[in-house]
């Protein structure tokens, strides 16, 4: 399915500018093909979107080994021009976090909202319509986030909060100039949590909710 074209039941959000979402995905291709298998569900998860302005910059921890990786990451590229691909010169692992700076620099220069994600999480095709209409539809909001579901929490629906621990990276979305002014640069297991809690900080009180169950973390 791509887009709106066989969504049951779904209305267009009304979304008063082409406004355009830049994602930031921290990817890694070992030998284990379900890297790939998992890398090519999260590009497909946003090809099927209902709102289709985005521009996706895939982030490869190091160079890529194998020339099975290789062709995949490739074939993004070439079947769709919005699917951008940078292989760092150097492996980094840290759970891909030195790299989201680069996703953010470039990003929020051309980007009016972006999101970071990794290689193995998954979308409801509203994902991106839903959040930007409730973004752009509230006056000074600088982050909205939805509700999701856990793979460490056995798939259960989880009530997502601004705050660490209770909202993941990939979850919510945030005004490229709020982005730009707070930098990734904790590669600590928590760091994703960390730039969470001071993206919420940036924006005080200007944080929206969209209570729909929209992403999956795996």
């Amino acid at each position: 399915c791509r887009g709106s074209d066989h969504m049951r039941y779904w209305k267009t959000k009304h979304i008063a500018k082409p406004y355009k979402v830049g994602i930031g995905v921290a990817a890694y291709l070992n030998e284990d093909e379900r890297h790939r298998h998992a890398l090519r569900c999260l590009v497909a998860s946003f090809q099927a979107q209902t709102w289709q302005n985005w521009k996706m910059l895939i982030v490869h921890d190091g160079p890529v080994v194998g020339a099975e990786n290789d062709a995949v990451l490739n074939a993004f590229e070439v079947t769709d021009k919005r699917v951008v691909v940078v292989r760092t010169s150097e492996r980094l692992q840290q759970f891909g976090h030195p790299h989201r700076q680069l996703a953010i620099d470039s990003l929020t220069k051309e980007c009016d909202w972006i999101t970071l994600t990794n290689q193995d999480n998954y979308y409801v095709p509203v994902f991106v319509e839903w959040l930007l209409f409730t973004g752009t539809a509230t006056p000074g909001c600088g982050l909205v986030h939805c509700d999701m579901v856990h793979s460490h929490k056995n798939w259960k629906p989880l009530v997502t909060e601004p705050r660490y621990k209770h909202l993941d990276l990939g979850g919510f979305m945030v005004k490229s100039s709020v982005a730009a002014q707070v930098p990734f640069d904790n590669f600590a297991f928590n760091g994703d949590g960390d730039w969470i809690n001071r993206l919420v900080s940036k924006v005080r009180n200007h944080v929206q909710h969209v209570p729909a169950t929209l992403f999956v973390h795996n």
